[in-house]
């Protein structure tokens, strides 16, 4: 019992310290930009905007390089935070009170409340269960990512933004700027299938409305706040026509008073808008999706796409500014740069599912179908071969009530509410389909029959709606990686998809399972050669090649400073578009505090630029290069020969680190292993790197570099 009660003990101790850390660096930062002004704070997007200038690139270029600028980070849910919801959220009430002390101009007896406040945040923090009774369901996952969301990126967001226009302003003023949406949110939440039974197609469609709940709630919120503002009389004002128009019908339809027309139009026109959007709530509360039905019309008045909600707030906007009241106007900018960025889906949500569940899905349909009795058993050519021959086919090979195993049902049915939701509830909550495991090129075509199937894919209509992205994860499959799409250059139905995706190939690099496999050398190597195979493949076939970084928090799996890696990428590898996880504990971390976010996209988005822009390239050496590889290979034989060659060394492992424990946590929805086996290779690398962390061993992040040298 005292045991327990030290550990207690120091956890909060630990969590408090962490906190004051994260303080002492906001304090840092800030004192930085003061010292610095006007000149901008390094590693800002202001800086990199100013070397762009220094270096006379001109705004016309400038300008056509924003518009392809794609940045998007996405949120998964890998249990690597150990740490309850509630946890969390009593350390962001202390984090809060400190920010009262830091920031705000206090009388004594303010003072005197505030450190009263943070000791009964603590006391109540020593009461409070540490971990968790029961493991969390996805929904309960959800919620905590809308959290954290909600917290810190719904204000950060505009601001960023907001400071990226002025920096541009100032620095090229010979130019207007309006930034399109360069960043913009993903998450795996709900849609990550891979090893984990329980993301159902019923879980991914739930994730989703509680997406766009949140979203239009906060915008409802924004308008009905706005409108506060906005009593601006119709005797000092002189409306346009059509907003009279769009006025009167809006009241008409929507049963409301039309008395304030006249009085408040402007009010009143936020009033409508809150409307709709509440409808729209009720609407998508109501709406069950099936895959028999075909779409319907949607009722008048209910918001489908952001441009319909654009569209009402700049007729207010634009009416303001024709009133002289263009300070008015200015507050419809917040709101709508964050429709702009968030849409009506709040982030898109990804879908990801290992690639033998395909597999195993195709050969049983093509087997049911008599078209192919043993597909598994296939070459790659005669598996590309079958598929190109089903995919050229009008006709359907899965018929609509599915007969088939449990699996290949449940494989169908993602495809099919995938299909669903963009068909009926809304067109942009999904985009990307991620396949785990690819070592094959089969493995991408089996996925674009399986959409085909789904009516995601249809060429005859010029529609292909998602993207099909290769994880590679292994050693092996990052080698053989450009190898794998080039084969996929001569399927004619794969260009055929790859043209509906605006010439887009996105490829998803792991980072985990190479560093498990081979060592911490070797997969950074490896990962290094891959993009830069890519950026290659990209020129020689006229592809965009957009890159999705699969980094953790912990260096045994890529993590580190995000604006440093960004900027150590081979020169054309990130070619102004990124996608790039943010795993567990780093959400924490990185968004907790929206001082902490802010800082943290804006070096994002530094680095992308100054990457993209090649400001900082510098010429590689072919000896280097050839030393590296001497080098990798040597630190993966060292490697391997301690953790998968030393019979003893399963043994150290369980002793060395808390590794069974962390097993019986209930850290999150997904089991710590794939299989039932209790060897390393059964392992999923997020608690074999976790578990060395705990211990502060951290073999994953240096074992095998020292033998090397």
């Amino acid at each position: 019992s005292s045991l327990r009660e030290l550990i207690r003990a120091f956890s909060i101790y630990f969590d408090l310290n962490n906190l004051a850390e994260q303080h002492a660096r906001i304090r840092a930062i800030r004192r930085r930009i003061r010292a610095q002004h006007p000149k901008p704070m390094a590693e800002s997007v202001s800086e990199a905007v100013q070397q762009l200038r220094a270096r006379g690139f001109p705004a016309s270029n400038l300008r056509v390089h924003l518009d392809q600028l794609q940045i998007k980070p996405v949120f998964t849910a890998h249990p690597s935070e150990a740490r309850r919801l509630t946890i969390l959220e009593k350390i962001a009430a202390i984090s809060k009170e400190i920010d009262k002390l830091d920031y705000q101009e206090m009388l004594p007896e303010e003072v005197t409340a505030a450190h009263d406040a943070i000791r009964q945040h603590i006391e109540i923090l020593w009461m409070t269960e540490a971990v968790r009774s029961e493991r969390p369901g996805v929904i309960d996952e959800v919620r905590q990512g809308l959290d954290m969301v909600e917290g810190s990126l719904f204000e950060v967001v505009p601001e960023l933004y907001d400071r990226m226009e002025k920096s541009l302003a100032t620095i090229y003023p010979e130019q207007k700027w309006k930034i399109p949406a360069v960043l913009k949110f993903g998450t795996w939440i709900g849609g990550d299938r891979d090893g984990h039974p329980d993301v159902t197609a019923k879980i991914t469609h739930e994730a989703i409305g509680l997406h766009q709940k949140s979203i239009l709630s906060h915008y409802r919120t924004l308008v009905l706040d706005l409108g506060k503002h906005l009593s601006h009389s119709g005797k000092r004002t002189s409306l346009g026509i059509a907003f009279k128009n769009s006025l009167k019908a809006e009241a008409e339809i929507l049963g409301l008073s039309g008395k304030r027309l006249d009085r408040e139009p402007f009010r009143q026109k936020c009033s409508h808008i809150a409307r709709k959007l509440e409808l729209t709530l009720e609407w998508l509360k109501n709406i069950k999706p099936r895959w028999i039905d075909h779409p319907s019309a949607v009722p008048p008045l209910i918001y489908k796409r952001p441009a319909q909600l654009l569209a009402d707030l700049d007729q207010l906007r634009s009416e303001l500014i024709d009133n002289h009241a263009a300070e008015a106007a200015r507050l419809l900018g917040t709101i709508m740069r964050k429709v702009d960025v968030f849409g009506l889906h709040l982030m898109t949500l990804d879908i990801r599912q290992h690639a033998q569940r395909h597999r195993q899905a195709v050969a049983e349909i093509l087997a049911h179908a008599g078209i192919e009795r043993d597909y598994p058993q296939l070459t790659t050519e005669e598996k590309l071969s079958v598929l190109s021959d089903q995919l050229a086919m009008p006709r359907p090979v899965i018929p609509a009530h599915l007969d088939y195993s449990a699996l290949t049902n449940e494989t169908i049915e993602t495809f099919r509410t995938v299909s669903t939701i963009l068909e009926q509830q809304c067109p942009d909550a999904i985009e990307n389909y991620i396949i785990s495991g690819t070592d094959d090129a089969a493995h991408l075509l089996e996925v674009l029959l399986l959409a085909r199937e789904a009516r995601l894919f249809r060429p005859a209509e010029g529609i292909s709606r998602i993207n099909i992205i290769p994880l590679f994860e292994t050693l092996e499959a990052l080698r053989q990686g450009r190898e794998i799409l080039q084969r996929l250059m001569d399927v004619p139905t794969w260009r055929e998809h790859l043209v509906l995706r605006n010439d887009m190939q996105e490829v998803m690099i792991g980072y985990s399972d190479s560093n498990k496999e081979s060592g911490f050398v070797q997969s950074a190597w490896a990962l290094h050669e891959i993009q830069r195979e890519l950026a290659i493949f990209g020129r020689d076939t006229g592809l965009s090649v957009r890159i999705f970084h699969g980094r953790g928090g912990a260096v045994g799996r890529g993590g580190g400073p995000a604006n440093h890696a960004i900027l150590a990428q081979p020169p054309g590898a990130v070619n102004g578009s990124l996608r790039i996880t943010e795993q567990g504990e780093v959400i924490a971390d990185r968004y907790g505090h929206k001082a902490i976010a802010m800082r943290h996209l804006d070096q994002v988005v530094n680095a992308v630029l100054r990457a993209s822009m090649n400001i900082d390239q510098e010429t590689v050496e072919p000896a280097w290069e050839a030393m590296m590889e001497e080098l990798a290979d040597s630190a993966r034989t060292h490697y391997r020969g301690l953790v998968y060659d030393d019979p003893e060394f399963i043994n150290y492992f369980v002793q060395a680190t808390p590794i069974h424990e962390i097993a019986q946590l209930r850290l999150g929805s997904r089991p710590a292993r794939r299989g039932s086996a209790t060897a390393i290779e059964e392992l999923r690398a997020i608690p074999w790197v976790f578990s060395w962390m705990q211990s502060r061993h951290t073999l994953p992040g240096w074992y095998g570099l020292g033998s090397a040298l």
